[in-house]
C-alpha cells in the first residue's frame, strides 16, 4: 500500500451535499475532531483570519449541526497541484484509491483523508496560532499512525508537501520507527513547490513499479511535463540565503519587491503553456504566481488581502464570455476587480509582450 501526504489547495471547489449522503464515520478520531473544533472556535471569535462564510459545526468537527455542504476532500481540493498531476497521469481517482491512500494537511481539518467529506473554508496555515495548535501533542502524526495501523501492513509513505509549513506538521521519524518506508519528494532544478507537487501527483498515478524503484534507489529520478523529482530518505534541508554583498556591489534581495500576480485559466493546457514561458523568461525567480480558475468576488478579495494587484487572464474564441468561463458575476472585468488592480487578457497563449517591473528600494 502506498500512502501519499500532500497539502490542501488555496482555491477550493464550492458547494456539496448533506453529510449523511457520504456515510463517513469519525468515531475513532476524537483527538483530531476536538482540535478541529478548537480551530473553528478561533475562527468564530476572529482570533484566526478567514474571508469566507464559516463552516457549520457538523460531524466533521465531532458535533451535530446540520446544513453544511460537503464534498470529499479530493473533490474539494480538486484545483490542488497534486490532484492535477494525478489526473494528468490518466488514472481515475476512484480506481486509484482502491490501492493507494491520500491525505491532505489542512489548516482547518489538520489531516483529511481524500474520501472524507469536508466543508468549504478559507484559512492560512502560516498563522502562528495554527502552527502551535496542530503541532501540539503531535496530533497529526498520531492520527496518521492510527490509520496506518488499521491498514495492518507496512506502507510506503511519501511526503509530497514540498512546503515546510505543511511537512513540519508530521513527525516523519515516528512513521519510520513504526516500520514504514518514508520518502520525501525533492525537486531537481529550478521550479516551484506547486510544480513539485504536480510531478509527485503524476508519479502517484504512474506505473506502480516506477514508484517502487524510486523508493528503493535514491539516485533514480522521475520526470514529467512539469519537472523532475527524486524521493529522499531525509527531509530536504531548507536552502540558506547567501550573505548579502555591500550595496556598492549588488542590490540585496531584501530590497527588491516580488510582484504577486494572479493567472486565470479555464483549460489546464493554458496553465502549462504559461509556466513553460515563465521558466524560459526567468520570471519564477522574482514573481509570485497564483493560478485561479474563477473570478468570483470572494476569490479576488482573498488574493487582494494577500497583496495581489495584477491579473493575467486567458481567453479564447470558445470562451469569450467571462461569466461562463470564470464564474464571475460581471461581463466587464474591470468592474469586478478590487481597487488598484491591473489586468492583461491573453489570447492564444501569446505572452511575449508581458513585462514585470522590479520595485527596488534603497535603505538609508
Amino acid at each position: 500500500m502506498n500512502v501519499f501526504v500532500t497539502t490542501c489547495s488555496m482555491n477550493k471547489i464550492e458547494g456539496g451535499k448533506d453529510y449523511s449522503y457520504y456515510g463517513w464515520r469519525n468515531e475513532r478520531r476524537a483527538d483530531l475532531l476536538q482540535r478541529r473544533r478548537k480551530v473553528l472556535e478561533m475562527m468564530q471569535t476572529k482570533a484566526l483570519k478567514s474571508s469566507l462564510r464559516l463552516p457549520v459545526e457538523g460531524p466533521d468537527f465531532g458535533a451535530t449541526a446540520e446544513g453544511g455542504q460537503y464534498l470529499p476532500a479530493r473533490k474539494r481540493y480538486n484545483e490542488g497541484s497534486f490532484i492535477r498531476g494525478l489526473v494528468a497521469s490518466g488514472r481515475k481517482l476512484i480506481e486509484w484509491e482502491k490501492t493507494n491512500c491520500l491525505y491532505f494537511i489542512s489548516a482547518l481539518y489538520g489531516l483529511a483523508n481524500s474520501r472524507e467529506p469536508i466543508q468549504n473554508y478559507d484559512l492560512d496555515l502560516r498563522q502562528p496560532l495554527l502552527q502551535e495548535l496542530w503541532k501540539g501533542k503531535d496530533i497529526l502524526t498520531e492520527a496518521l499512525l492510527r490509520d496506518l495501523r488499521d491498514l495492518r501492513r507496512v506502507c510506503n509513505v511519501i511526503d509530497c508537501c514540498a512546503n515546510d509549513n505543511y511537512a513540519s506538521m508530521i513527525d516523519w521519524a515516528r512513521l519510520s520507527e513504526a516500520g514504514h518506508e518514508v520518502r520525501h519528494v525533492v525537486r531537481n532544478g529550478e521550479f516551484t513547490s506547486s510544480q513539485t507537487r504536480w510531478t509527485a501527483g503524476h508519479l502517484a498515478g504512474d506505473k506502480r513499479d516506477r514508484l517502487l524503484d524510486l523508493v528503493q534507489y535514491k539516485e533514480c529520478r522521475y520526470t514529467a511535463d512539469n519537472g523532475s523529482i527524486t524521493l529522499s530518505k531525509e527531509i530536504p534541508a531548507v536552502p540558506q540565503a547567501p550573505p548579502s554583498k555591500p550595496p556598492s556591489e549588488e542590490i540585496s534581495s531584501q530590497d527588491i519587491g516580488r510582484p504577486s500576480v494572479a493567472v486565470a485559466f479555464h483549460r489546464f493546457s493554458q496553465k502549462e503553456s504559461f509556466m513553460t514561458h515563465a521558466r524560459k523568461c526567468g520570471w519564477l525567480g522574482f514573481v509570485n504566481f497564483e493560478f485561479i480558475n474563477n473570478l468570483s468576488k470572494e476569490a479576488l478579495e482573498k488574493l487582494d488581502k494577500h497583496g495581489f494587484k495584477t491579473l493575467i487572464i486567458h481567453i479564447d474564441d470558445t470562451h469569450p464570455n467571462l461569466q461562463k468561463a470564470y464564474k464571475t458575476q460581471t461581463t466587464v472585468l474591470k468592474a469586478g476587480l478590487p481597487e488598484g488592480w491591473t489586468f492583461r487578457k491573453v489570447r492564444k497563449e501569446r505572452y511575449s509582450d508581458i513585462q514585470f517591473e522590479l520595485k527596488v528600494g534603497f535603505k538609508n
